[in-house]
């Protein structure tokens, strides 16, 4: 039993709201979050205690499919959620099996490490690209993830990181933190990174967005045998150009969630690049959930909401 101490307001906490994902009501959401053991029940040996400083993968996988068999339990085929399918972190306590969790180093502070479950998407995302040091890469969407994907492979050796989103918040708060954005209802965002390549464009494109917009020219961003990696959920099947992919020889690979070892790496990373932080906005009390709710799915003025259960 997990006391929670800050939980994050999510894209997908959003689409639970607004009626469109599978979560049945009531349930309780939210599935970012950091807090402290209060109770254990388990019988098996942990290494964990009561009072240690903890953040969860929230997946729970069957362990039975094939994926999870050749180890891919991140795309479990029965793959549930706390806070999606199991009540969540938006309460004072959260119940989790002892096997998902992390202890929390102890210079990393609970409200930062709240942040750990959104940069593992991240984490994962960069380490299934075939990025190299020095390459060009471009992000469809300057949301959290979006952020934190371009953080994490400007860290991993970037030559340059290009975002592209219509939000003007989003836009300087992205070049706040080195990287490149541009709001797209202003510049047209492939002349933009034709020019800042040299013709080349992007060696690596990922698309946070996952909106029928950008997906037909997330083709045209990428350069001749180039990379597209999917992370944004589509509400329907976009339409892109496939011609530009067998004439161009290019690379679509979708992402999903994280595995052990992108949570593991995200910990060091907030440990070693404390800026990471900067992407939360503003932390408010659970009374107040439904204007944070509403704040994030409008972007007005925010990147990341934390909820702050000890409020």
């Amino acid at each position: 039993m997990i006391k929670v101490s800050y939980a994050g307001i999510c894209g997908t906490d959003i689409n639970i709201y607004n009626g469109g994902y599978r979560t049945i009501p009531p349930m309780i959401i939210g599935h970012e979050f950091s807090g402290e053991i209060v109770e254990i029940k388990s019988k098996c040996e942990s290494s964990f205690k009561i009072g240690d400083k903890v953040v969860a993968r929230p997946i729970l996988n069957c362990g039975k499919c094939y994926a999870c068999k050749n180890g891919y339990y991140n795309v479990c085929q029965n793959l549930k959620m706390i806070g999606i399918d199991f009540p969540g972190a938006f309460a004072e306590y959260v119940k989790v099996p002892l096997d998902i969790l992390y202890k929390i180093p102890d210079d990393i502070d609970l409200k930062t490490a709240a942040l750990i479950e959104p940069l593992a998407v991240a984490v994962h995302a960069v380490r299934a690209s075939s990025l190299k040091v020095g390459d060009y890469v471009a992000i469809f969407g300057a949301g959290s993830i979006g952020m934190l994907i371009g953080l994490v492979a400007k860290i991993s050796g970037a030559g340059a990181v290009f975002i592209a989103d219509i939000n003007d918040f989003r836009v300087k708060q992205a070049n706040s933190l080195g990287l490149n954005s541009v709001n797209t209802d202003n510049i047209d965002f492939l002349q933009y990174l034709n020019i800042e390549t040299s013709g080349r464009m992007a060696d690596i494109v990922f698309d946070t967005a996952g909106v029928s917009a950008t997906a037909k020219i997330l083709t045209d961003a990428a350069r001749i045998r180039g990379q597209i990696v999917i992370i944004g959920v589509f509400s329907k099947p976009p339409a892109m150009n496939l011609f530009s992919v067998l004439f161009k020889e290019q690379n679509i690979i979708g992402t999903r969630v994280y595995m052990d070892y992108d949570y593991i790496k995200s910990l060091i990373l907030l440990k070693n690049y404390p800026e990471i932080k900067n992407i939360i906005s503003k932390t408010i009390p659970i009374k107040d959930i439904k204007r944070g709710i509403e704040a994030v799915r409008s972007g007005k003025g925010v990147i990341k909401v934390l909820v702050d259960l000890k409020l």
